[in-house]
């Protein structure tokens, strides 16, 4: 669930481009389909990325192309 500074989540607006959820298994693609994964932010996700390791490998494999 998102919260808000405000205290009022429905008035709130997420202030990013896009989202990606990367990680190994499925519990990225489990997180998105969730209903504790507020919609507003499903609006923004781009992809989902499958990563072999965790941490600034693992963002370095994020941000590597990936293969058709």
């Amino acid at each position: 669930m998102l919260h808000c500074r405000c205290g009022r989540a429905a008035l709130c607006q997420v202030n990013v481009a896009g989202i990606v959820l990367a990680g190994s298994a499925d519990f990225k693609n489990d997180l998105y389909q969730s209903d504790n994964f507020d919609g507003r932010l499903s609006a923004k996700v781009l992809k989902t990325v499958d990563v072999s390791y965790g941490g600034e490998n693992g963002f370095n494999q994020v941000e590597a192309p990936q293969p058709p």
